[in-house]
């Protein structure tokens, strides 16, 4: 007998495993079918079907973790590497560098179900078409060329997160890389990666964009005086587990209100906090502007996009 329905689920999202699997399954090949990898058309309409794929937008946790499977053997999500996300965003950044073959596989896990699905990386795009620069590790850059699946993890009738698996198909064509060692570019069509801007992330039509810009300038001017870019970027110095990056625009967002809450308690940077009040107030007063500004920009499109 299948389970009961899930009363706060909208009676077309799918509360059981398996059938939010096929129909997860099917969005994402109906989005994202598997086009040339250097098809930047049909790499931006991918990134706006995600955006506004009812299932996932119903059916996200937030924030939502991403990473690579540490080992085959590694399970559960918590065991791997991973870092938090807006939902929205992760699906225009994230989810739209793939294409789905279609297929899929489920594992229960006790209060956990995976749903595994197929996936072919979209390595040929132009280097500003990647949320940042992903071959400043070779071995990153060739989990994401190599791996053959997407797992997802449902918990509650939510996808708390997914993991590129670590199982890999070594015969998957490889585009040499080389870091310059720079995280951010400008070239002709401007600052690089493109995609990381409030621009991609929000629509034409979203009066917030230009305020959530400048209080993320504001803002990251700032962090970066207090040195907390150099943990919350890519590379991780600190080893943080879930990281949340503040050195991209619309990545950022992810943090914005945990960023209000440990400038509150003091809690940054860990161990020491900012001895300064006034400083504190400041950076503090920075980060409820973003936030602020950040949730009217999100609320602004969610409702637009709403089924």
């Amino acid at each position: 007998m299948p389970p009961p329905a899930d009363p706060l689920l909208p009676a077309n999202i799918p509360s059981d495993a398996d059938e939010l699997a096929a129909a997860l399954d099917q969005a994402l090949a109906t989005a994202c079918p598997v086009t040339a990898l250097d098809d930047e058309r049909a790499h931006a309409a991918c990134a706006d079907a995600l955006t506004s794929l009812p299932l996932l937008q119903q059916r996200m946790s937030e924030p939502f973790q991403w990473g690579g499977q540490a080992s085959v053997a590694a399970t559960e999500l918590e065991q791997s590497n991973r870092t938090d996300f807006n939902p929205r965003i992760w699906r225009r950044l994230y989810l739209a560098t793939f294409a789905f073959p279609g297929g899929h596989t489920v594992e229960a896990r006790g209060a956990t179900t995976v749903i595994r699905i197929p996936i072919v990386f979209r390595d040929g795009l132009d280097p500003g078409s990647f949320p940042y620069p992903f071959w400043h590790s070779p071995t990153k850059w060739a989990s994401y060329e190599t791996a053959r699946e997407m797992l997802f993890f449902v918990r509650a009738s939510k996808i708390v997160g997914a993991l590129r698996s670590a199982e890999t198909d070594p015969n998957r064509p490889r585009r040499e890389m080389k870091w310059d060692g720079q995280w951010t570019w400008t070239t002709a069509g401007g600052p690089q990666p493109r995609v990381t801007l409030f621009s991609h992330a929000f629509s034409p039509a979203n009066p917030h964009v230009a305020t959530v810009d400048q209080t993320y300038r504001a803002l990251e001017k700032e962090l970066r005086a207090e040195n907390c870019i150099s943990c919350h970027s890519p590379d991780n110095a600190a080893k943080m587990n879930p990281l949340e990056l503040f050195s991209y625009p619309n990545q950022a967002l992810s943090g914005r209100r945990q960023l209000v809450d440990v400038l509150t308690r003091n809690t940054m940077p860990p161990g020491a906090g900012i001895a300064s009040g006034d400083r504190r107030s400041e950076l503090l007063e920075l980060a409820r502007q973003f936030a602020d500004a950040g949730d009217a920009a999100l609320a602004f499109d969610e409702a637009a996009a709403a089924p």
